[in-house]
């Protein structure tokens, strides 16, 4: 029992960069959609509120607009954070291997995914003040999973890489040699 607590133990250890991570990315997420909830359900700027929503119609949104900007904006997140939080498990799972690096991979993981995740609330918020107040925060979390992304291609092909020259791939795929003509 002891042997499989420590493992446990070292496997939270390993993982808890991408874990502290997927849920600073996910509430980034639920935190814009909160936002946009601050307008459609705003008593004096929305004095007719119907279901289903249909944020396309202008007699379900504020006159301004902000509302509906705020509902693609928060569609954005969601649409980024398929992409963004297969990253940071591949980033979490390859780039500890890395030699001299990798004991610092967690936390530029962890730091990189706050940037990313602040990044991703100021998108909405500034969507939802005007269409070009969105671009400042949309550039910036891009770079942040650039960075992220890069990252875990990085790890991943370091790992390929020393699996390769090891054998070890081949130890697991037999007839991969023969697939990439080797």
């Amino acid at each position: 029992m002891a042997a499989s607590s420590n493992l446990l133990h070292e496997l939270q250890l390993l993982l808890l960069p991408a874990a502290v991570s997927t849920v600073a990315v996910v509430l980034s997420c639920v935190q814009g959609m909160l936002q946009v909830n601050t307008v459609r359900y705003n008593k004096e700027t929305m004095k007719e509120f119907a279901h289903p929503y249909k944020p396309w119609l202008d007699d379900h949104n504020d006159k301004e607009g902000r509302h509906y900007r705020g509902y693609k904006a928060s569609q954005n997140t969601l649409e980024w954070a398929v992409y963004t939080i297969p990253m940071i498990w591949s980033f979490a799972l390859y780039n500890p291997s890395i030699p001299v690096v990798g004991a610092f991979m967690g936390p530029w993981l962890v730091v990189l995914s706050l940037v990313y995740s602040y990044f991703n609330y100021s998108y909405v918020k500034g969507y939802m003040e005007s269409s070009k107040s969105r671009m400042t925060p949309f550039r910036r979390r891009t770079m942040a999973f650039r960075a992220i992304a890069f990252g875990a291609m990085g790890g991943i092909g370091y790992s390929v890489a020393i699996n390769v020259y090891s054998g070890a791939l081949t130890a697991v795929y037999p007839s991969l040699p023969s697939l990439l003509g080797w």
